[in-house]
């Protein structure tokens, strides 16, 4: 297993993201492409450049492009030809992976949410296969109330596995972020493990406990994480120190040989983001990892 740090910590502080691993000897990066984040592709070569000067190798590319909330086949090729532009990019940096979602739609059709992904994903796959670059969906749960109808499938295990089932493709695998099922109410392990592990090509590593401010005094601010449906309120801390039995997992995909990227993403707030780093290498280390 290779282990990587998220950029999605660092909108926009690509130094600061690669400044992080290298002073945490992390030899992967997960970059986020988009003008909020770490980069846009006009920059691509500066960021190969710099991938470089730090001794740093892309896990992988991840992007805000969602197919369900297109409302026709117009918008559905916008967001086709920002995924393939990933997909280009991927390959100048030498990334095998691109992280993408699903998204919400009140208005679609539930019949409709999964064929109107698989047509219109469908040119991207193309592109996929002919650079090697396999295209990723993440589990995902409702964190901004924007999906109270429960749209995007992938918030469960059974949307999961119909949706990448019915467009079976090697190049469209999952994501597993065990944490977001929980907080989307859906138990995070095993059952999602055992149920996609055929399509599970890369692993977001987070851990959550829920949150009352009389437990954490030390946090008066802390980040949210609240889906829309089930209400409760989370926030991240250390791997090890939330509700995920991540030893469980780990105990099981070296079991499997897993040999893919598990990807560090806390989710916190900045005052406590390195330690949280620190104190979650650690635990993977204690683990095998």
């Amino acid at each position: 297993m290779k282990t990587a740090i998220s950029g999605y910590e660092f909108k926009k502080d690509l130094n600061g993201l690669l400044t992080m691993a290298e002073k945490l000897k992390v030899p992967y990066v997960e970059l986020w492409m988009d003008r909020n984040w770490n980069f846009q592709k006009d920059e691509t070569d500066e960021v190969k450049r710099l991938l470089a000067v730090h001794n740093l190798r892309p896990a992988g590319i991840s992007m805000l492009a969602r197919m369900n909330p297109a409302e026709n086949a117009a918008q559905a090729a916008e967001v086709a030809e920002k995924i393939i532009e990933a997909l280009e990019v991927a390959v100048k940096l030498g990334a095998k992976f691109i992280n993408t979602y699903f998204g919400a739609n009140q208005s679609r059709k539930k019949e409709d949410y999964i064929p109107f992904y698989r047509r219109h994903i469908e040119p991207c796959l193309r592109i996929a296969k002919q650079t090697g670059v396999t295209i990723l969906l993440e589990n995902e749960f409702d964190p901004f109330g924007r999906d109270p109808a429960a749209s995007d499938v992938t918030r469960t295990v059974e949307g999961c596995l119909e949706l990448l089932r019915a467009v079976d493709s090697e190049f469209l695998g999952l994501t597993y972020d065990p944490a977001n099922f929980a907080i989307g109410g859906v138990e995070p392990w095993p059952y999602p493990y055992e149920m996609l592990k055929p399509y599970i090509k890369y692993i977001h590593f987070k851990d959550v406990t829920g949150y009352c401010r009389s437990l954490f005094p030390d946090r008066p601010q802390p980040l949210i994480w609240k889906d829309s449906i089930v209400g409760r309120e989370y926030i991240n801390v250390a791997l090890g120190r939330g509700l995920l039995n991540y030893q469980g997992l780990i105990r099981r995909l070296k079991e499997d040989a897993y040999d893919g990227f598990i990807v560090i993403e806390p989710h916190t707030e900045d005052s406590e983001l390195q330690q949280t780093y620190i104190d979650s290498l650690s635990y993977l280390k204690s683990n095998g990892i």
